[in-house]
């Protein structure tokens, strides 16, 4: 394994954590697993249980692709990759919230809901 590849892995691994635990796309899944009392829901709702088993398929994954021919490998690492830059960007977002944000504009026509420091 490269050391781009354990970097692409962690980061990937990363934001499947974070797009579960927060995506407004699984919501309803979410509040369905808080009702159940299963292993899987139980394993689903805790980002650090989570996160282990995320981290067994990126591991995997990350095998398959350097044990695996080009052609099929290629899918693979652009899933993982993408993930890992998606996770990167999102990081660095947030490092450089306060200091990088759009600057509001003069004009009356500023939305204030636009504003997201405000939390309602």
């Amino acid at each position: 394994m490269s050391l781009l590849d354990f970097l692409a892995a962690i980061l990937a691994c990363s934001q499947v954590v974070e797009v579960w635990n927060h995506g407004s796309i699984f919501a309803t899944r979410r509040a369905k697993l808080a009702l159940s009392d299963s292993w899987l829901a139980s394993l689903l709702r805790c980002m650090f249980c989570l996160s282990i088993w995320v981290g067994w398929l990126a591991a995997l994954s990350v095998l398959a692709a350097n044990l695996l021919p080009d052609l099929y490998a290629c899918p693979i690492r652009l899933f993982g990759y993408g993930l890992a830059i998606s996770r990167a960007a999102n990081l660095l977002n947030d490092l450089t919230h306060d200091w990088s944000r759009t600057p509001k504009t003069l004009d009356s026509d500023w939305d204030e809901s636009y504003d997201s420091d405000d939390p309602t």
